[in-house]
């Protein structure tokens, strides 16, 4: 009888082990992509067109406001608004 009382015990315990790890994973799949690699990512976002300017190297678009341009790391000159 305690060898049906053992056997019992541990398929219980398995069950529950995968149970819990089902759970888990489940969870898991629930995070965004951002925080599941340990590094705090801006959010994806698309810059309206206004708010957008050419660099002076690649001529690629980048924000008016940017000092230096994010693809290629050319120095922007200083953004004028127009009045």
């Amino acid at each position: 009888m305690s060898d049906a009382g053992g056997s019992l015990s541990i398929l219980f315990t398995a069950f529950l082990l995968l149970a819990f790890s089902i759970a888990v994973l489940s969870e898991v799949k629930r995070i965004p992509l951002s925080v599941r690699d340990g590094i705090a990512h801006p959010p994806l976002t698309l810059t309206p067109k206004a708010f957008l300017k050419k660099c002076v190297k690649r001529g690629e678009e980048i924000p008016i406001t940017s000092e230096d341009c994010e693809h290629g790391g050319a120095r922007q000159p200083e953004y004028v608004a127009h009045e």
